[in-house]
């Protein structure tokens, strides 16, 4: 947020828009806890450890980023107000001060404040409240306005409460009929996340075994299944129903079609691989008959002789045999 934009608190009018800037920015930057509440120091021992030095920079650098949101947005009459304060202090302050709804709600009596004092600032802040009203308003619509503000103002500080303020924020204006509808869409969408996240427990887990038989359940003492004996198609096939029957006959024939089949494409294998072997055996005396002769007088005719080959620029002469 640029300072450009900041609203600087100066008077009553314009500390609703200081509240939720202040609050958007809280949030946004973590610190919003040491503004809306009062957080203790941590613990440090003598001499203090380094972790315990950590948790002590961790927690002065808080404080110091939240107190400086709520001052840069003061003008001079609010700063001297607040000043010396810490960050929460300042809040409380300025929301007493200048914060009509929650005037009346937020007042306490003060440590050695006496009671007629403590009794004037309560009839000064409904006065307050009274004045700020619209003309017209009515006595219902003044306890919707304190049940809106409540509604929001008392969650539990959660980590999904805060995301949930600062949506709230954002979106501006609060009525009655918004904060109604806003819950109710926040709820759905936390009752979504819940049982997604219960969903991918159970997958992770797996699935549950299946349940076994009913107890007391009849159990057939021929083949073991869950009906009673006198009523078991395997010992009685005469009881089996017709349709029953007429499936497992064409099961049956599908069996021995198949059956069939796989035998007759074996025995074709088989014939097909004998036929190839008799015809191996046979080819050994015939190739030799037809190969005989012409090899008889390949070995019979003499060897040839050796020829010159004479070549010369006209003709090659080839003599005769030596």
């Amino acid at each position: 947020m640029a300072k450009s934009d900041f609203t600087k608190l100066t008077t009553t009018e314009s500390y609703p828009d200081f509240a939720r800037e202040t609050r958007i920015e809280g949030l946004s930057k973590r610190v919003w806890k040491h503004i809306n509440t009062k957080i203790a120091a941590p613990s440090q021992s003598s001499p203090p450890t380094e972790k315990q030095k950590e948790a002590l920079a961790a927690y002065d650098e808080n404080e110091e980023q939240a107190l400086g949101i709520i001052l840069k947005r003061l003008d001079a009459a609010n700063f001297r107000l607040v000043d010396g304060k810490t960050a929460n202090e300042a809040w409380e302050l300025l929301k007493t001060t200048h914060n009509r709804q929650d005037s009346l709600a937020s007042i306490r009596q003060e440590p050695n404040e006496t009671l007629p004092a403590y009794l004037e600032r309560l009839e000064l802040a409904g006065s307050r409240l009274n004045n700020s009203l619209p003309t017209g308003t009515t006595p219902s619509g003044v306890i919707a306005m304190l049940i809106t503000f409540l509604a929001v103002q008392n969650l539990d500080p959660t980590k999904d409460n805060e995301r949930f303020e600062l949506n709230l924020s954002i979106a501006g204006k609060i009525t009655s009929a918004t904060i109604t509808e806003a819950f109710r869409i926040e709820q759905t969408r936390r009752d979504i996340a819940t049982q997604t996240k219960e969903s991918g427990l159970a997958a992770r887990i797996g699935r549950l075994p299946k349940k076994g038989p009913k107890p007391g359940s009849p159990t057939c003492a021929h083949c073991q299944k869950a009906h009673k004996s006198e009523d078991c198609y395997s010992k009685y096939p005469e009881k089996m129903p017709q349709w029953m029957k007429d499936r497992n006959e064409m099961q049956r024939k599908r069996r021995a079609e198949q059956q069939a089949a796989t035998k007759s494409t074996t025995a074709a294998h088989a014939a097909i691989e004998d036929s190839s072997d008799d015809s191996s055996d046979d080819e050994g005396p015939e190739a030799a008959q037809v190969a005989g002769p012409s090899t008889q007088a390949s070995a019979a005719s003499p060897p040839p002789q050796p020829h010159l080959l004479i070549e010369t620029g006209l003709q090659t002469l080839v003599p005769r045999p030596l």
